[in-house]
């Protein structure tokens, strides 16, 4: 959902950045793990400057450079899967980084974390689909069709079931 916002509306702003806080662990699991602190500062820092970076820029340097360089400027920056407060600290602590106009969205499992941190808009709480919306869901990915297919098939009920599990893992 926070990539639909975001691929809608970046052409509004001047600066844009996409950033996940997890990533796969590559052991083919689909297990997602914290993404490097120092990672997640340079490819901020690197979207600011268009693909211009520092790898060794000390945290002092990176949040004057974050600080300097956005202060007047209208950014949109999604943090998404944010667990912890430091990946909150590290790229958005202050609305006073940012330019007039500039948005932040933070996704997160742990609505403690966002309470925190939320200062000026609402959190807006994703509700689960139900089973049948999120099989459909999946049919239009996998199938581009709403529902397994059925015409012709003597297996239509394997599909539907094998489906399913798939949304039932997805939850």
């Amino acid at each position: 959902l926070a990539q639909v916002i975001y691929d809608m509306v970046l052409r509004q702003f001047e600066v844009r950045c996409f950033i996940s806080c997890k990533e796969e662990d590559g052991s083919g699991t689909n297990r997602r793990v914290y993404r490097p602190l120092n990672d997640l500062k340079n490819q901020f820092i690197s979207k600011i400057r268009m693909g211009m970076q520092r790898n060794f820029l000390d945290d002092n340097d990176r949040i004057s450079v974050i600080s300097r360089e956005l202060r007047h400027r209208k950014v949109f920056l999604v943090l998404d899967d944010v667990d912890r407060e430091e990946e909150i600290k590290a790229l958005a602590w202050s609305p006073d980084w940012f330019g007039e106009g500039s948005r932040i969205i933070l996704t997160s499992r742990d609505v403690h974390l966002l309470d925190r941190h939320a200062t000026a808009s609402a959190i807006y709480e994703v509700k689960l689909l139900n089973d049948n919306e999120a099989l459909q869901l999946f049919c239009m990915k996998v199938f581009k069709r709403p529902c397994p297919p059925s015409e012709g098939h003597s297996d239509a009920n394997l599909y539907k079931k094998v489906c399913m599990k798939f949304v039932k893992l997805a939850e």
